[in-house]
């Protein structure tokens, strides 16, 4: 049975009605383009994988197990460590001067 808190806000609602690209342009540019934006203004990376959630938002590792309920929250602190993270953890392919520049604009600032 599902429970209704009180005061409790509805985030999406779920049509079945056809859509198209288009209808989702203007909010896929400002979430990606737009200064304000949060994607512009953070580093954002995000790795889902049977019952594994891998987070980095700006400065912070988060790691959460589900079924164990484990949740890990780690500090970035060098550009090598967040090098690591995003090819050996993320599966990414980035270059060492791509990991300094994030590391410069999102990590430190943070």
């Amino acid at each position: 049975m599902r429970q209704v808190l009180p005061n409790a806000q509805h985030l999406y609602r779920v049509e079945l009605a056809q859509f198209y690209e288009s209808d989702c342009e203007i909010a896929h540019f400002y979430s990606h383009h737009h200064p304000d934006a949060a994607f512009v203004n953070n580093l954002v990376v995000s790795r889902i994988e049977k019952g594994e959630r891998w987070l980095i938002r700006n400065n912070l590792l988060h790691y959460w197990h589900e079924t164990s309920a484990v949740h890990t929250q780690q500090v970035i602190q060098s550009r090598e460590q967040l090098h690591t993270l995003l090819t050996d953890t993320f599966l990414l392919n980035v270059s060492k001067a791509t990991s300094t520049w994030l590391m410069e604009r999102y990590v430190l600032a943070a």
